[in-house]
């Protein structure tokens, strides 16, 4: 049902959509398959498990794919690479 409202929405004139933002409710493989598909990048907060993500990326011209839970991801991706904002507790 979701991805025909986003696919409805796009078709209402929303061309410009880029992204689909959504709670952990919504982070499930069928949810990524879908926005895949409409070619929007999807921004979710994921469930807690030991479900394994596949992500690629590039190293010298060639697709590397792995499959990392969701800890690693983070570790990878997120922590330490965040920039403090000037008077804010949170970054």
């Amino acid at each position: 049902m979701a991805k025909s409202m986003m696919a409805r929405a796009i078709r209402a004139g929303l061309d410009d959509v880029q992204y689909m933002i959504a709670d952990a409710w919504f982070g499930t493989k069928s949810m990524l398959r879908s926005a895949e598909e409409l070619s929007l990048t999807a921004i979710l907060r994921m469930k807690k498990g030991k479900l394994k993500y596949r992500v690629s990326r590039y190293k010298n011209s060639q697709k590397v794919a792995k499959d990392l839970d969701l800890k690693t991801i983070y570790k990878q991706s997120v922590r330490k690479k965040w920039e403090k904002i000037p008077g804010q507790q949170y970054q």
